[in-house]
């Protein structure tokens, strides 16, 4: 995936490009910060978002350029590609909240989720804690026993531990724990999609302790090589990163829920997030949770019901025998529909309609053993550990094993606003 690619194509075209070179070590530390973000954007630098001029840096910038220096060529692309992506995402690095920690992030793009929590729509998610130092260290054990074999590593330096891994359901994950002056804070970063040039953006822009300004400014000399001496206005609409966030369109107006428990009712965040008032089955129910961490909404119904289903405690025996099972979006009855998981976990294939999105994935026991994230390109499921997971750190109580097993567990959701 690349950075504005059509944007920065039709830029480069309307910019006069001349025969005038700058040392990129004269650069102030705000554009060089905004150079390093590009080039990681890019896939060319995995390091830190500092300002510095260093090996690593300029290794970067010889690989992406082909020179030592910035000629007016490269001026443009990093004048255009950082205009892009301020207009477009209202890149920035701000402070969170009341710690000593900023993030730079395109925050245009981010909802702020509370208590530390930021998600977007395509799966960047962002969280800050803190933890004791056993929190910490169990959470960062907890994410190396998630990873696939042989991916994951931790660096432990001083008062840093960082840890990072992709999980098996192609995700990757950034997890950096510091004392930022008062106290430890954790910093974790999921991206979805395993984008390894957007985490190294995202990863490299974490400052414990410190609040660094970022930026091309109207009369940086970048400007001037390249021509373009005015940044254009900031925008604060709809549009946005294609590969950041997906489009209003793609949100659905009605999915599907399961019961875990008698008023516990488990969906996909796809549409909680976008709604101010939910219903389950046509009563209106309460949002618990819909965060971006995993994907899950919890609601909360007022009525007790008869049915839910059992977490299933062990992976399904048979693959072939699992289906994903939803309402229709016109309340009719419950529908089954086949799924294949496939060589790996966290994809699946169906043939059946958008009311699937939130559906159980059940085995041939009604056992959950995930549940459908989305319809898009990946058929996105969500794994019974990452279910599990997020129930346990919510203390959200579930009955794991004799509870009561039925497909008329299975409810509709839809958006009354």
């Amino acid at each position: 995936m690349r950075l504005l690619a059509p944007i920065l194509m039709l830029l480069m075209g309307l910019l006069p490009l001349n025969a005038q070179t700058l040392d990129p070590a004269d650069l102030p530390r705000e554009e060089l910060r905004a150079v390093q973000t590009l080039l990681a954007y890019s896939g060319e630098y995995n390091g830190l978002v500092d300002g510095d001029w260093g090996p690593n840096t300029r290794r970067s910038l010889e690989a992406a350029t082909g020179r030592r220096v910035i000629d007016a060529p490269s001026a443009a692309r990093f004048v255009s590609e950082w205009d892009a992506l301020r207009v477009l995402g209202d890149w920035d690095i701000r402070r969170i909240g009341n710690s000593n920690v900023a993030l730079g992030l395109p925050w245009g793009l981010m909802r702020n989720e509370g208590a530390g929590r930021f998600g977007s729509d395509s799966g960047i998610s962002v969280e800050l804690t803190r933890p004791t130092q056993a929190q910490a260290d169990r959470a960062h054990r907890r994410l190396l026993d998630r990873a696939v074999e042989a991916d994951p590593y931790t660096v432990r330096r001083s008062n840093r531990l960082i840890t990072t891994a992709t999980l098996d359901t192609g995700d990757i994950v950034y997890l950096r724990t510091q004392d930022d002056g008062t106290s430890l804070v954790s910093v974790r970063i999921q991206v979805r999609g395993a984008d390894a040039d957007i985490m190294n953006a995202l990863a490299g822009s974490i400052y414990y302790g410190q609040m660094p300004e970022i930026g091309i400014g109207r009369d940086s000399a970048l400007r001037r090589i390249a021509g373009n001496a005015a940044p254009p206005r900031r925008r604060t609409t709809e549009t946005s990163l294609p590969q950041v966030r997906e489009t209003l369109d793609e949100v659905p107006r009605a999915q599907s829920g399961f019961h875990v428990g008698p008023r516990t009712v488990l969906t996909s965040a796809l549409l909680p997030r976008r709604c101010e008032r939910i219903a389950v089955d046509g009563t209106r129910a309460t949002l618990r949770h819909a965060g971006s961490d995993r994907g899950i909404a919890v609601l909360e119904t007022r009525d007790d019901s008869p049915a839910w289903l059992a977490i299933s405690p062990d992976a399904p025996a048979r693959r072939d025998a699992l289906r994903a099972i939803g309402r229709p979006t016109d309340g009719g009855r419950v529908q089954a529909v086949a799924a294949d998981l496939g060589e790996g976990r966290g994809r699946a294939r169906f043939d059946g309609f958008d009311g699937l999105i939130g559906a159980p994935l059940v085995d041939a026991d009604d056992r959950v053993v995930g549940m459908v994230r989305s319809l898009d390109a990946r058929r996105s499921i969500l794994t019974l550990d990452e279910i599990d997971e997020l129930l346990d750190a919510r203390d959200i109580a579930h009955d794991s094993f004799n509870a009561p097993s039925s497909s008329a567990a299975v409810v509709g959701v839809t958006c009354l606003d």
